[in-house]
């Protein structure tokens, strides 16, 4: 079963009094507010369990009551009647004017005074300096706001409907950006990863070719400086002990060699080879 509510099943609870469960009205059944529970009972019940002594307990909560006044010095409960006059309008029942000496039915309601008015009245009351702020309601207006109220209701379901639909599809399409996002910058680190390791083999390859022949060249000019430190170091000693015709000798027996040595030169592979250069993957 469903938990909800109709509005008039509401005020059908309020218009009852919950002692004899018949309706209020304004005459014998007034609704009297007690003030300890708030509840809402008739005049007439009232009157039963008080037995016309200055005391009652509440037949609710069974709180002691002293009432100087009797059961008719307990408020009425002004929301209860106006619900009664309202139902009175909506049955389409006599209601009097409430400012009309001569009991003219009354037409329309004053929202702010709360009194209700006949024709002739409504027009005074408009004409009232202090009362030109006043919104009187017609009847018929009374009658046609439950309809309105209903086409209002209807509207706010079809916009509250429209609303969640909206709602979800942002969801959807957030959910599906955020997946493009991520696929998009996916793709892109990969391909950089792979440039990276493009360029990288690449500096390496090229980097261990010129390596390769740089060490060649130094293996070849250190060969060479040994075979000059060498020679010279013989040389010089060799002249340092012998006299002028033997040094000329030795020197003359060795031009020939001093001589290769001088043309001798290192490889030129680092000139060859030139500089790393690293080309861009695009």
């Amino acid at each position: 079963m469903s938990d909800y509510v109709s509005a008039s099943a509401i005020k059908d609870l309020l218009i009852e009094c919950p002692i004899c469960t018949e309706h209020f009205d304004e005459a014998r059944r007034i609704p009297r507010r007690m003030p300890c529970c708030v509840q809402s009972i008739c005049q007439a019940c009232l009157e039963t369990y008080s037995k016309g002594l200055p005391t009652l307990s509440c037949p609710m909560c069974r709180h002691q009551h002293n009432l100087t006044g009797g059961v008719k010095s307990l408020p009425k409960e002004p929301i209860i009647l106006r619900i009664l006059d309202h139902l009175k309008i909506v049955k389409g029942l006599h209601l009097p004017c409430t400012d009309c000496p001569d009991g003219n039915p009354a037409m329309s309601r004053c929202d702010d005074c709360g009194v209700f008015l006949c024709q002739e009245c409504l027009n005074a009351h408009k004409r009232v300096k202090s009362m030109q702020d006043h919104q009187p309601v017609s009847f018929k207006e009374m009658k046609e706001q439950p309809v309105k109220l209903k086409q209002k209701a209807e509207e706010l379901v079809k916009i509250n409907q429209g609303l969640k639909e909206r709602h979800s599809n942002i969801q959807v399409s957030k959910q599906a950006a955020m997946v493009d996002i991520n696929k998009a910058f996916d793709e892109l680190i990969n391909e950089i990863q792979q440039r990276r390791g493009i360029l990288l083999s690449n500096v390496e390859e090229r980097s261990s070719k010129i390596l390769k022949l740089t060490q060649e060249e130094l293996d070849s000019t250190s060969d060479i400086l040994a075979k000059v430190t060498s020679s010279t170091e013989y040389t010089q000693q060799m002249r340092s002990k012998a006299d002028k015709i033997e040094d000329l000798q030795m020197m003359g027996s060795s031009a020939a060699t001093l001589s290769a040595m001088l043309e001798m030169s290192p490889k030129a592979s680092l000139r060859r080879a030139g500089r790393i250069q690293v080309e861009m993957v695009t």
